[in-house]
């Protein structure tokens, strides 16, 4: 997938994406995976480099990610024995052979089932929209905890609105109105690129290099909410499917289902076009935190 150009990449994900219910197991894995590597791509870039733990255990951790972050990982690190912590029981489908899995009843329950210094390497995906925001420093601490000295903690973060000096008002009262209050009342953090960092900060981690900054550390890139709809300008499009696809995966189960209107911002007319006047912007990346 990784060989495969921006084309490609687009059109498969273009494939029957819209209906992710009806997809068997296997197409859906297939499905997520497209978006994981397009969104590795994106955020990498040719002339930029992942981060890599100095500690070198040969341990990994998925925390709480789906079954397309577990192969990925396994995948990337095929010489690691990567555990998978989930809340979701395992399916039919077979795990790679260096993936062990193991099953709790929720997310965030600390301590977590491993010893101190177990992992070189724990990766969390959708963490924030997981666990209360309170949760959120508590288990930080644990993944300090879990890291061997030299350890990385990778977090991919997703703000649950539009950087804000792009986004319109239709957008935002659909925020308001359909997302908004149902993260209040469970307690989420809505904007995890501003709090997560000083959370780690507080765990133990080292930043080695400021958020905003753009570095190699901590990669943050902005994903359009909409394009132009040029067919030529296949790397616009890549990037809002990819936003898309990522924020209904951290963010979609929040969402009130009201009869009678689109599901989903982007299937409102009037919100899109705002977007494309305004080229609204959702922030998203990964931070790279690291135990010393």
């Amino acid at each position: 997938m990784e060989s495969a150009g921006p084309k490609v990449i687009l059109d498969r994900m273009k494939e029957e994406w819209d209906e992710p219910d009806e997809l068997d197991d296997e197409l859906m894995l297939e499905k997520q995976l497209w978006v994981l590597t397009a969104f590795q791509l994106q955020n990498l870039g040719s002339s930029r480099v992942a981060p890599k733990p100095k500690a070198t255990t040969g341990k990994m951790l998925e925390l709480y990610g789906n079954l397309s972050e577990v192969y990925q990982l396994s995948a990337m690190h095929p010489r690691q024995n990567i555990q998978y912590l989930t809340t979701t029981p395992q399916r039919p489908i077979p795990l790679p052979g260096n993936v062990s899995y193991l099953t709790v009843p929720q997310p965030g329950l600390v301590p977590f089932p491993y010893p101190e210094s177990f992992f070189s390497h724990i990766r969390a995906s959708t963490l924030p929209s997981l666990v209360p925001s309170s949760k959120l420093p508590q288990i930080f601490s644990e993944c300090y905890r879990l890291l061997a000295p030299g350890g990385m903690l990778e977090i991919r973060i997703m703000d649950a609105a539009p950087v804000r000096k792009t986004t319109g008002p239709k957008m935002r009262a659909w925020i308001e109105d359909r997302l908004a209050l149902n993260l209040e009342k469970l307690f989420r953090c809505s904007k995890p690129c501003t709090l997560v960092p000083s959370w780690l900060t507080e765990a133990g981690f080292d930043l080695p290099v400021s958020r905003l900054s753009m570095g190699e550390n901590n990669m943050n890139m902005r994903l359009p909410c909409a394009y132009a709809g040029n067919k030529s300008d296949v790397d616009s499009e890549l990037s809002a499917l990819v936003g898309r696809a990522l924020w209904r995966d951290i963010w979609g189960d929040f969402v009130d289902d009201i009869p009678g209107e689109p599901q989903w911002w982007w299937e409102d007319v009037e919100v899109m076009q705002e977007c494309r006047e305004r080229n609204t912007v959702f922030e998203c990346g990964a931070i790279f935190a690291f135990k010393t």
